[in-house]
């Protein structure tokens, strides 16, 4: 069944291919992750934030710097850091907190938005950072580096975690090395949007965010579904 976001979905696949493709292609080639995972992951994590900015005249750096998302105040996470006082008190903190607020500040003064109405309050800053999103949550377990030096700047950085953590969330889920369908691809990718401990694999799919009356897993299915017939990936559904 068509759904309604199908030609915008696409459009940002096309683009963020035609950007990043063959250097996607060059990382993932050895992995059990096929390009078209990569990419539809991409695109639901972080399409809706950069298609405000895709025609703009940017390097890479500066197109990947502003890829910085989940712009809502302490209070509202669930997780690790609920507060400003949490992050300040952990080693690094307050360089990941500058940082932060550096990248909120750079996409309200370009892209204006809801950014520009959310740096207006100090204490707020960005939570997320990179086209696959990578939650300020992981400071403790990975450390503040990847975001108080910036490195969702660079794509092969951004690369490098997101492989990991996906590679993670196959062998807990106890998939295969290759030949992967494309269902086992969007339970891995459900699986890294609700976190290890978050996901239920008796929910399948229907489970992680939800937007619009769909959740997390349905819609990257069909985004995976959509960048492999732009790409010419072949692997089954189920």
């Amino acid at each position: 069944m068509t759904q309604h976001y199908e030609p915008w979905a696409r459009a940002r696949i096309r683009y963020f291919y035609s950007r990043f493709g063959s250097q996607i292609r060059e990382r993932f080639e050895q992995t059990p992750f096929p390009v078209s995972m990569i990419v539809g992951v991409a695109i639901e994590e972080t399409g809706y934030i950069w298609n405000a900015f895709e025609k703009r005249n940017l390097s890479d750096e500066q197109f990947l710097g502003l890829i910085v998302g989940d712009s809502y105040g302490f209070g509202v996470r669930t997780r690790w850091p609920t507060s400003k006082a949490q992050l300040l008190s952990e080693t690094g903190g307050k360089d990941v907190f500058d940082a932060m607020r550096q990248a909120l500040e750079e996409r309200a003064a370009l892209v204006g938005g809801h950014a520009a109405q959310y740096v207006r309050n100090p204490n707020n800053i960005m939570m997320a950072c990179g086209p696959w999103q990578y939650d300020l949550g992981f400071v403790r377990w990975a450390g503040p580096e990847f975001f108080a030096e910036r490195k969702w700047r660079s794509l092969e950085q951004c690369m490098a975690v997101f492989h990991k953590e996906i590679e993670n969330r196959r062998n807990a889920l106890r998939m295969p090395v290759r030949n992967l369908s494309r269902y086992q691809m969007a339970l891995i990718a459900t699986a890294y949007n609700t976190g290890a401990t978050g996901f239920k694999p008796a929910r399948g799919l229907n489970q992680g965010n939800r937007t619009q009356g769909r959740w997390y897993g349905q819609r990257v299915h069909d985004f995976i579904g959509y960048a492999r017939n732009i790409i010419g990936d072949s692997y089954p559904d189920r």
